[in-house]
């Protein structure tokens, strides 16, 4: 399913991503593949957010307003200094947001991740195309347990973290209201 934003609830999300990626510690804050991540020059979403440094967050905030607005969810829009709550972005439920345009795309979790005290109830995979980022793919979502049990371990490079992943083929639709 695809659900169409609104140029206002992109530019919301984009505040919200420099919100989010500023209120890190400076010593974490540019670190790691993410603040690294490039995007092919000339795409819209690279001349719409040129500081790559808040690519990341823009893309799963576009992935979480879509799910919010297809399921009538609010986001969370509180701002941490050092990740977040872990509990979910719209109520229990966590969204991860691909850019990967294949047709294996997985949803994928570190297992660090997974292993954190406070957990979702659930997991949703959305997905962006950098080429027309106002139109949020939201591909399925799987309860957590279901994600535990089905899921498989993967790690993608010897300095890449160890992630559960499962194909996009085996996640339920997505009830919308």
């Amino acid at each position: 399913m695809k659900v169409e934003l609104t140029p206002e609830e992109v530019a919301d999300a984009s505040s919200l991503a420099s919100q989010r990626h500023e209120a890190k510690h400076k010593s974490v804050r540019d670190t790691g593949a993410i603040s690294r991540a490039t995007v092919p020059k000339g795409t819209p979403l690279e001349d719409f957010i040129p500081d790559r440094r808040y690519r990341a967050h823009f893309i799963g905030l576009l992935g979480e307003i879509a799910y919010a607005k297809a399921t009538g969810g609010e986001i969370d829009r509180n701002i941490y200094n050092s990740g977040d709550s872990h509990l979910g972005d719209v109520g229990r439920v966590e969204v991860k947001t691909a850019t990967w345009m294949g047709p294996d795309v997985h949803l994928k979790i570190t297992e660090k991740e997974l292993a954190m005290e406070n957990q979702p109830e659930r997991y949703v995979l959305a997905r962006v195309d950098e080429k027309d980022f106002h139109k949020v793919e939201l591909i399925g979502e799987i309860g957590r347990d279901d994600f535990m049990e089905k899921s498989v371990s993967k790690q993608y490079g010897p300095r890449y973290p160890r992630n559960k992943i499962m194909d996009a083929a085996d996640l339920d639709p997505i009830p919308t209201q």
